[in-house]
């Protein structure tokens, strides 16, 4: 039997806060599961109504089924949204997966198992949105020019900077 409940990794408190308001809003609440497992990523899936929100992101062209069996793109639907959707989709993206390096303004996003076209998908986002470069780091990885990172918050001195 196929499960259609979606489940988010979350590593930052901001991106757990903002899931769990749109988890409220939806009416689904929200559980944090493998929380306290130390070989786990920590999860925030749907309380109540999982598989019919599950279902309804599947039909918006979300993936369905393990991270690492399933060919991604971001859905065409995403590129026709106002800019402002956009720019908090590429916010809460970044929140979730960049990684800095202290001494400098560019962030770097690893994408493990993902295809190049997906990479590119993502720094033609990324690029439309923060008027700069991203380039790709060999085979996994994107890096936001330090411009791009400024212009989208995430330079060493901006709101949602986080180095690792």
């Amino acid at each position: 039997m196929e499960s259609y409940e979606p489940r988010f990794t979350v590593d930052d408190d901001r991106v757990t806060e903002r899931l769990e308001y749109v988890l409220d809003v939806l009416g689904c609440r929200s559980r944090l599961v493998h929380a306290d497992v130390e070989a786990r990523a920590t999860e925030l899936a749907p309380q109540n109504h999982g598989a019919l929100l599950g279902r309804a992101l599947v039909a918006l062209g979300l993936p369905q089924g393990s991270k690492s069996e399933v060919d991604v793109s971001i859905p065409e639907w995403l590129l026709a949204t106002p800019l402002s959707v956009r720019a908090e989709w590429a916010e809460l993206y970044l929140l979730n997966r960049a990684v800095g390096r202290p001494e400098q303004d560019l962030v770097q996003i690893h994408e493990q198992n993902r295809s190049k076209a997906y990479r590119r998908e993502l720094a033609d986002v990324f690029e439309s949105l923060g008027g700069g470069s991203v380039t790709f780091a060999g085979e996994n990885a994107l890096t936001l020019s330090a411009e791009t990172a400024r212009n989208l918050g995430f330079g060493r001195e901006g709101p949602y900077r986080r180095d690792d």
